[in-house]
């Protein structure tokens, strides 16, 4: 009985798909971008509908959809990317595939220059300068790398 047992999960995990851990999560899903498109909808008619109650009602009207925009307030929170993740993922991606991605200096840049802007979010300047001298080593003539090398060395 045990052998049938995993024999039948062994044949229904080499049918299944494979998806790569740094995919596995809910933001490479396809219903996701629905789901937090309604999140945010939801959250703009709980604030027009509170704003409406407000200008009927005075402001007893808090006390009934108070709650329920703290909710949408705090899965609006939620629904945002978590950055660091990414930089975290690219970062990985340079050092494993480092050699086949000199070849191609444009991919290249393209990962350093996505770092380098959401290290510039974070407000880590130093950070952020630092890819994008990396994204002008490998393309010297990007202008946009060498203007935001240029904000992130004024901290800005």
């Amino acid at each position: 009985m045990t052998a049938v047992t995993f024999s039948t999960r062994a044949a229904r995990d080499r049918k299944s798909a494979r998806i790569l851990p740094q995919y596995n999560s809910l933001h490479h899903r396809t219903w996701w971008k629905f789901a937090s498109i309604a999140f945010v909808a939801l959250a703009l008619f709980l604030t027009m509908y509170t704003g409406f109650l407000v200008a009927i009602g005075g402001t007893l009207a808090f006390r009934f959809v108070g709650f329920p925009i703290l909710v949408m307030a705090g899965v609006s929170l939620w629904l945002l990317p978590d950055v660091d993740k990414g930089i975290i993922g690219r970062q990985r991606l340079i050092e494993k595939h480092g050699e086949a991605l000199v070849a191609q200096p444009a991919a290249l840049a393209r990962h350093h220059y996505v770092m380098g802007s959401q290290l510039r979010t974070l407000r880590r300047f130093a950070e952020a300068q630092a890819q994008f001298a990396a994204v002008l080593q490998a393309t010297p003539l990007n202008w946009r790398a060498a203007a935001q090398w240029l904000l992130a060395s004024v901290h800005r």
